[in-house]
Order: structure tokens, then sequence, then C-alpha cells
């Protein structure tokens, strides 16, 4: 099943159903796996490594989003709650 829908004024896309993207997806997915089989346990650790500084980096740029992470992180892995994580 294929549609238009207009996003904007003047801005016309294409939407497709679930249906139509499984195969694209699952070439997608196949190739990506394929991609990471060939790379090193360093590599894929550096790429690791890289992922964990952007994710810290992103959340260190919202006070907000950081404190809620942390009271989130606290909530989850506490053997008594805090008060003040309460939610």
């Amino acid at each position: 099943m294929v549609g238009t829908v207009v996003f904007e004024v003047g801005q016309v896309g294409i939407v497709m159903a679930m249906d139509d993207l499984e195969p694209q997806l699952a070439r997608r997915d196949r190739y990506r796996r394929k991609l990471a089989l060939l790379k090193t346990p360093e590599e894929r650790m550096r790429d690791m490594a890289r992922l964990q500084e952007r994710m810290w980096a992103i959340l260190r740029s919202s006070p907000e989003g950081y404190a809620h992470f942390m009271r989130r992180n606290y909530m989850k892995r506490a053997i008594q709650h805090r008060p003040e994580y309460e939610e």
C-alpha cells in the first residue's frame, strides 16, 4: 500500500505500509550484521566507547534529562528506594 501525505503546504511525501518496508529493513539488517562480523573486537570496543561518549555528552547537555536519567537509574538499582528519588 503506497499513499501520499502532505507534511506542509507544498511538500508531499510518500507513506509506505510496514509490509512494504519489511524486505528493505531485513536487507539492511543483514548488511549491518555482515559489517559487524567483519570488525575486530578492538574496533567494536572503540565503537561502543564512542557511542557511550556521545550518549553522556547528550545527557549532560540537558540538565532536566540528566536529572531524570539519574533518578530513574537510582530507582531501578536501589534495594531500598529513597524518598527524594520518588517520582
